[in-house]
């Protein structure tokens, strides 16, 4: 197999004892572009997005040292564990120099000054999106040269999906973090000659807690991170180091002790002895139906552990048996585990929650419209909703096909880890789940290293006798740079504008919750739909998730966070406030799922609008209802 790295000329590559300035500057232009751009988000009213409550809920019970966590979809823990760490900081400084008034404590304090935490944790987003940009190039320069590592961060920079997440609260840029930084332990590690077993086992181990890490800031994350981990030590090119032979025992009854443990659940679980036993019966409660998955987890785990105990018998399969069942994939799991662990400590401390995060993605995130789709048409569709999201233009898709051709052509075991963990998405969750754009995020990096791949091959193809090559190469080179900047879909650009629209939907939600406070009874009952969640929202939230409120933010009304269903204002009247852009999910999605209880408040009996703030796409409406009458 040809694992050679490119030896060609790169214009923007210096002799190693010469600072590559070319190299710097794109990649500080790069950066500076991003922050540019998204800088303005920062900014935007603090009640934005229900995405950003319930981290910044999780943030303010931590800062009352109450450390039972209750959201854990991300579960983003580390992110909120730095947060508080940083807000204290913060909330000492204003106290030093007297921006306090006397008597505040921090629990007032963060309450009088939700915007600044709300900015505090998208500027965290952001600089660790900026930084992940720097991570690909200097992941993407240990496997080709550095113009195309820049190209790998350049298409990382310019994705649409990504820097819309990276606009406000998310875990995913963290999450990447501990992806890229994983991969670059783990090549210092593998640079270790095979007499250098500690070294190489301290790297392996580092890498496994980063992208343990980065699972407890994103679950799923760990689909990503770990096969490509395990398959850059799989495809390492160098002999297999010996490691202490207890490693290799510990490897051995790891893998017995969990065949033994699969097959006594697979046991009890079909025998029905579980389900009916006390504590089965809490698992199948905190749990829900997700709980009948565990037999066929119990049973293909079963067999998993059966194959890898007995694949050194089988003829011609000890070399794979050897790199699979080698000891330091057993470090680098146990990595995994303590990075995991300790990153999300609280899912010891609350586990019911957990489990009931996993019930709801297994249970109800099932995309209704295609449930009953052919698979031939599902199958098209998925792939094209996901590849029009990688590569959003032609040039970008052109080098991503050439990329993942050569690197299959020369079976470069460098690059073939990230083309495998790469392909290896559209397998990582059941085709039928709701495909939603942040789902991919994760995987960019390997994509964009895929495409600047591409132009170094491509590049590296120019005959060696043709005259001037060299130049000719620079100039090559300087006209792919120019072609991806005017060709490729500018999505740090597409983020600020996002941020111009929300603010306009943003300012008419303050107008409308500020004419709700002044016109509407003291005690009455508000409905509040999606694109209209304002600060009372947010209070209402955190109570839901049992975050202490102080009892000043309440003003007497009674509101609720309204998602379309009918039954949820039977037998009652008040006010509603709804957007026209909330149809699609208070209507069309909840008769989806339960015909005849979705609402629509502009068309709907029992609903009389009363005010509209601004106009259509940003208008929100606010319409008063009974349906107290039997």
């Amino acid at each position: 197999m040809s694992d050679r790295r490119s030896k060609s000329v790169n214009p923007l590559a210096v002799p190693p004892h010469r600072i590559p300035w070319l190299a710097i500057l794109f990649l500080a232009g790069t950066v500076g572009y991003e922050a540019w751009y998204m800088a303005p988000s920062l900014f935007r009213a603090w009640y934005f997005s229900s995405d950003e409550y319930v981290l910044v809920a999780e943030v303010i019970r931590f800062l009352h040292l109450d450390f039972r966590q209750h959201f854990f979809d991300m579960p983003g823990t580390p992110l909120m564990f730095l947060t508080a760490i940083l807000w204290l900081p913060v909330y000492a400084a204003e106290a030093v120099l007297g921006l306090v008034p006397a008597g505040t404590g921090l629990d007032r304090f963060t309450f009088d000054h939700l915007q600044m935490l709300f900015t505090l944790m998208r500027a965290e987003t952001l600089l660790f999106a900026l930084g992940s940009v720097v991570l690909v190039f200097l992941v993407a320069s240990k496997l080709m040269n550095r113009a195309g590592a820049c190209i790998a961060a350049f298409v990382l920079m310019m994705s649409p999906i990504y820097t819309s997440y990276s606009s406000f609260i998310r875990v995913e840029s963290l999450a990447m973090c501990c992806i890229l930084l994983a991969v670059l332990c783990l090549f210092r590690g593998l640079k270790y000659p095979a007499t250098g077993t500690s070294s190489e086992a301290r790297w392996i181990l580092l890498a496994g807690i980063l992208a343990g890490l980065g699972a407890a800031t994103r679950f799923h994350s760990i689909t990503a991170s770990l096969p490509l981990l395990l398959l850059l030590l799989f495809f390492d090119r160098k002999p297999l180091p010996l490691y202490p032979r207890w490693l290799s025992r510990a490897w051995t009854y790891t893998l017995a002790l969990s065949f033994l443990g699969a097959c006594a659940a697979a046991m009890l679980i079909k025998t029905g002895y579980l389900p009916n036993s006390v504590r089965g019966r809490i698992l199948t409660t905190i749990w829900g139906n997700a709980f009948g998955t565990l037999y066929t987890l119990a049973l293909l785990g079963a067999i998993a552990c059966a194959v890898l105990l007995m694949v050194h018998r089988i003829p011609g399969m000890q070399w794979f048996a050897k790199r699979v069942q080698h000891p330091r994939m057993l470090v680098l799991a146990a990595g995994v585990c303590a990075g995991c662990l300790a990153g999300t400590p609280t899912i010891l401390r609350e586990p019911g929650y957990f489990f009931q995060s996993i019930n709801s993605y297994s249970t109800t995130y099932f995309d209704l419209d295609r449930m009953n789709w052919p698979l031939l048409q599902n199958v098209g569709w998925y792939l094209k909703f996901y590849l029009h999201l990688i590569a959003p233009d032609y040039l970008t898709m052109t080098l991503l096909a050439i990329g993942a051709t050569v690197i299959l052509i020369k079976r470069d075991r460098l690059l073939m880890p990230f083309l495998l963990s790469g392909l290896l998405f559209f397998v990582s969750k059941p085709i039928k789940l709701v495909a939603a754009p942040h789902h991919i995020i994760l995987w960019l990096p390997f994509y964009g290293i895929i495409a600047g791949y591409a132009a170094v091959q491509v590049f590296d193809a120019i005959p060696a006798r043709l005259p001037h090559r060299d130049v000719l190469k620079g100039a090559a080179w300087f006209a792919l740079f120019v072609a991806l900047g005017l060709v490729t879909v500018r999505g740090p650009q597409q983020a600020a504008q996002a941020t111009k629209s929300t603010e306009r939907r943003l300012q008419n939600v303050g107008s409308a919750s500020e004419w709700i406070h002044q016109n509407t009874e003291p005690s009455s009952i508000v409905a509040v739909s999606y694109w209209c969640f304002n600060p009372d929202t947010f209070f209402t939230w955190l109570r839901s998730l049992d975050v202490p409120v102080p009892a000043e933010v309440s003003d007497g009304r009674q509101y609720r966070i309204w998602w379309g269903d009918h039954s949820a204002l039977q037998g009652q009247k008040g006010y509603a406030c709804a957007s026209s852009q909330d149809l699609i999910s208070i209507k069309h999605a909840v008769d989806q799922r339960q015909p005849g209880e979705g609402s629509d408040p502009f068309a709907d009996k029992g609903f009389q609008w009363v005010k509209t703030f601004g106009s259509v796409p940003d208008d929100i409406n606010v319409f008063s209802f009974d349906f107290a009458a039997p």
